[in-house]
């Protein structure tokens, strides 16, 4: 009877501990990640301040062909490419990444292959030698040029 009661008080402690486990894990995933600051801000995922003012944030550094055997890299990803001395960033999507350097319009073979856009995207059309951007209602819309007196 008593090997009975320790095993029953066990799972009960075991349940207890998988709980506060599980709680704990869902509480931190809306939390912010502060670095080098007490201060958070609850639109900020990850805040990193320098405490002296005198240092920053390191990104990755990495080759092309490093940059390019990166498997289904997300949208957005951001690296420093150490061949051509630039930041870039991933314009395209995991499946089909366009790897861009930061400031530049990205550009694609030929607008038609991208078969939708968000407001605002612009890409430059190697194919024609022509800037697009996507309106929304409307597609991909060639950028007219304005001459000016």
């Amino acid at each position: 009877m008593l090997t009975y009661k320790i095993c029953d008080m066990f799972k009960k402690l075991l349940i207890l501990i998988f709980s506060l486990s599980v709680y704990s894990a869902v509480e931190a995933q809306n939390k912010t990640v502060s670095i080098g600051t007490t201060t958070t801000n609850d639109a900020v995922v990850l805040s990193v301040v320098s405490p002296n003012n005198n240092s920053g944030v390191l990104i990755p550094g990495l080759t092309s062909a490093q940059i390019a055997a990166i498997a289904s890299p997300t949208h957005s990803l951001m690296v420093y490419n150490t061949d051509k001395g630039k930041f870039m960033y991933n314009a395209g999507t995991p499946a089909t990444p366009l790897w861009t350097f930061v400031g530049d319009i990205p550009a694609v073979d030929n607008i038609t292959s991208i078969s939708a856009g968000v407001a605002g995207d612009v890409r430059y059309d190697k194919a024609t030698g022509e800037v697009f951007y996507w309106k929304v209602g409307t597609g991909w819309t060639q950028l007219q040029s304005a001459v000016g007196p």
